[in-house]
């Protein structure tokens, strides 16, 4: 079995000031754990709360500790772009920042990535709303009618890549779009992913934002444009 010893873990932040302090504890004690070179990647995407001067109380006490500032809200594709660019580390895993997710299930997707580029989650059974859900699974149908491809949980936050596989995809995506250009252009580059199921948790504080209309619509946009666009 591969053995993953280095790993770049990045997380987009947007008003997170309830959660991220929580999330960064539970992944400087996985890497830890492992034993792992590492680094992790707050990416703080113009949040409007105390945020990033959590995250800068850990930059001044951990080294492998980093956080990138956008001066104003760009987008979850942006945020996450950014941080795959600082990545340094032989593999990349992102998540996102709200604690829906556990940690030490990247252990499922390690244990799967020998012989693939990437490893995505599939929430096996996805503790939010029921209108959450609904749009979550129509929006996995309608990327793979658009894209051809064929994924279980497009959205999914929780995936390992080689370092070099996703630095390859050359994103162009700025908002939610960005996990089914992932997929997309990962098929026509000829890259091999598995899926794995994992567990998936309540937001308990926080208010989430991908709901919003206009967030839907600028997705929408962008997978025409992944799509049908001249790329790069």
């Amino acid at each position: 079995m591969e053995r993953i010893n280095s790993l770049s873990l990045v997380f987009p932040v947007y008003n997170e000031e309830k959660n991220i302090e929580r999330l960064i504890l539970e992944a400087v004690k996985y890497c830890r754990d492992k034993g792992l070179d590492y680094e992790i990647i707050c990416v703080d995407d113009g949040s409007t709360d105390k945020s990033a001067e959590v995250i800068e109380k850990f930059v001044s006490e951990n080294p492998r500790v980093v956080l990138i500032k956008h001066k104003k809200n760009e987008g979850y594709g942006k945020a996450l772009r950014t941080g795959f660019s600082a990545a340094s580390k032989e593999f990349i895993f992102y998540s996102d920042s709200d604690l829906q997710f556990d940690l030490q299930e990247i252990d499922k997707l390690a244990d799967n990535i020998e012989g693939v580029d990437f490893v995505a989650g599939i929430r096996v059974r996805r503790a939010d709303s029921f209108i959450r859900r609904i749009c979550g699974e129509l929006w996995t149908v309608f990327t793979n009618i658009v894209l051809g491809c064929r994924v279980r949980d497009t959205d999914c936050a929780f995936k390992l890549f080689r370092k070099e596989v996703i630095k390859s995809l050359n994103l162009v995506s700025a908002g939610a779009c960005v996990s089914a250009e992932i997929f997309y252009k990962a098929k026509k580059n000829g890259f091999k992913f598995k899926q794995e199921g994992i567990s998936h948790f309540s937001r308990k504080q926080g208010i989430a934002t991908g709901l919003k209309p206009k967030v839907y619509l600028r997705a929408f946009w962008e997978i025409l444009r992944v799509r049908f666009g001249k790329q790069k």
